[in-house]
């Protein structure tokens, strides 16, 4: 059996919670998210990174990350083009979540509803894009 456990830091005996399904559960298997380890001895760590925020040197083509930000967004509507005005505010949202893929694909779902730069609203795209 497996029990998958979501973002699970903010709950505060989690790792006794689990290692106590894991004592009375021989077989169950949790997957657990979080941004901090539980420590428990069964832990097995995989570490999960966001998509890439820079060009690739070899194609040139645009960033991982804005391509799925890109990608979202046209899933949603299909005539989306992104415009000058809208790079920049693509970039600074990108940037904003780490390239977090689940982050990306939440924050263009509310492009078409808003436009590119009111979701990057309040963040100073050069800031991010140079940072």
């Amino acid at each position: 059996m497996l029990l998958v456990l979501d973002n699970v830091e903010h709950l505060p005996n989690i790792a006794d919670v689990a290692a106590m399904l894991l004592q009375k559960a021989p077989n169950l298997n949790l997957l657990v998210t979080s941004r901090e380890r539980l420590a428990l001895r069964e832990e097995r760590l995989f570490t999960v990174e966001g998509l890439t925020l820079e060009p690739s040197q070899a194609s040139g083509n645009l960033p991982e990350a804005i391509q799925l930000f890109v990608q979202s967004v046209q899933r949603l509507q299909r005539q989306f083009r992104p415009t000058a005005v809208d790079w920049p505010a693509i970039f600074a949202i990108c940037r904003l979540v780490e390239g977090m893929p689940l982050a990306v694909e939440l924050a263009a779902a509310w492009v078409p509803e808003r436009g590119c730069t009111a979701v990057g609203a309040g963040y100073d795209a050069a800031d991010v894009l140079f940072a």
